[in-house]
């Protein structure tokens, strides 16, 4: 009897450690894949760096044609090799170079001791409130389940995150921007050299078509309408109407509304010869109306006072970036990766 006490005792104290050595195994392992890498002495996260890694997914299957093509083929160009490498290999390069470069921006808006305020903290919290609600139906628990599919990391994730990226790119990037200074007589000159150097001119369009959704082409009471509409648009645009109101209130083009209509547009872009016809012979300031086998372009080729505050911005921030791309040369700033944790990861 004593003997078969020791034994179970014995038992016991071997399932005990076995579970204790598993649970501890457990947690290292959990631990160290965690996260995907460290800079600075900190670790970046792999909540992170999957987000980055979830919009470049994004933009290489974009480009490479298959976002609307079957899941097989995108993991055949997955694949693929791009500059020597496969597909998912530079994918994660990339991503591993953007949340470098959020990290470096976070950190420079800690050592300057910037904090998000209190119009900044609401404006998250509205943000997440209508993210639950579009997501999930107002239910945060359901909204939780679509954002992962969506963007591979948990809504408290995105929050955190969110925050972050709002610290980096829209206090401290901003402030840095304020700090550089040009004449409008250089900003015009750089503007015209960049044009010129890419053979391309600046527009802003409303765009109505005339085709529907498969590509046949309208009824021709619909025709009309349009054609009618667009002479209305064209004359608003003559008056001096906001263009990019009128872009907002008549554009067919859905994703021209979030840029107010305005493209840079070169020679050989792959649009009408009506449209590039127009847009090339076209004097700043010149309003026209453009009728297509798409659709008819209501477009001005807008002066250079129309487009200055746009022009600085634009060259403010391009300089804060190669600010930004000589700190990522920085010893301090390098990445040290965490393989395990970056090799779990796929894509497919």
């Amino acid at each position: 009897m004593k003997s078969n006490t020791k034994i179970v005792i014995v038992a016991l104290v071997l399932v005990l450690a076995i579970a204790i050595g598993g649970t501890i195994a457990y947690e290292v392992y959990n631990t160290s894949n965690s996260y995907i890498a460290t800079m600075a002495g900190e670790k970046i996260s792999k909540a992170e760096f999957q987000f980055f890694l979830r919009m470049i997914k994004d933009d290489y299957e974009s480009k490479a044609g298959v976002d609307y093509q079957s899941d097989e083929a995108k993991k055949n160009f997955w694949k693929t090799p791009i500059n020597g490498e496969d597909a998912e290999t530079a994918a994660k390069n990339d991503a591993l170079k953007e949340v470098q470069k959020f990290k470096i921006m976070l950190e420079k808006a800690k050592e300057s001791n910037l904090t998000l305020s209190s119009e900044d903290l609401e404006k998250v919290k509205s943000t997440m409130d209508n993210m639950i609600l579009q997501e999930g139906n107002g239910d945060r628990i359901a909204a939780d389940k679509a954002i992962k599919s969506k963007y591979w990391i948990s809504i408290s994730d995105y929050e955190t995150i969110y925050k972050d990226y709002m610290l980096a790119f829209g206090k401290y990037a901003s402030i840095e921007a304020d700090k550089i200074k040009i004449t409008d007589e250089q900003l015009r000159s750089e503007y015209k050299d960049k044009m010129d150097k890419e053979g391309k001119v600046t527009v802003w369009e409303v765009f109505l078509e005339t085709k529907d959704s498969s590509g046949k082409p309208l009824s021709t009471d619909k025709v009309n309408e349009k054609a009618k509409l667009a002479q209305e648009v064209l004359d608003k645009a003559n008056k001096g109407d906001d263009f990019s109101n009128l872009v907002s209130q008549y554009t067919d083009d859905v994703g021209a509304k979030q840029s107010g209509g305005e493209f840079s547009v070169s020679k050989d872009e792959k649009m009408p010869k009506e449209y590039l016809d127009w847009v090339f012979k076209a004097k700043e300031g010149d309003i026209g109306l453009v009728n297509t086998s798409n659709g008819y372009y209501i477009i001005k080729r807008p002066r250079f006072a129309e487009l200055k505050e746009t022009l600085m911005r634009s060259y403010q921030l391009d300089e804060v970036n190669k600010k930004l791309d000589q700190w990522m040369k920085e010893d301090q700033y390098k990445l040290e990766k965490n393989n395990s944790a970056l090799n779990s990861i796929s894509l497919y």
